[in-house]
């Protein structure tokens, strides 16, 4: 599976459990106080674009080591 596909499965998933835990009022989001409502799509481009940031950062402080032989 491509990493970036990958990444997508991940945010949905977390928009996912997102959505239950404001339904179940694991807390609220402004404007959820009154009635329950579905935590917009935007929020999963976010998480979607957290995850790639933070893979590119980690990427530049810990650069790939070659793969080293067997002995």
């Amino acid at each position: 599976m491509p990493l970036l596909v990958g990444f997508g499965f991940v945010a949905l998933f977390i928009w996912f459990a997102e959505n239950i835990s404001t339904f179940a009022n694991a807390w609220n989001y402004p404007g959820q106080e009154a009635e329950w409502h579905m935590v917009s799509v935007g929020k999963y481009g976010s998480w979607y674009l957290l995850m790639l940031i933070s893979f590119v950062l980690v990427t530049l402080v810990q650069p790939m080591q070659p793969v080293r032989a067997p002995d």
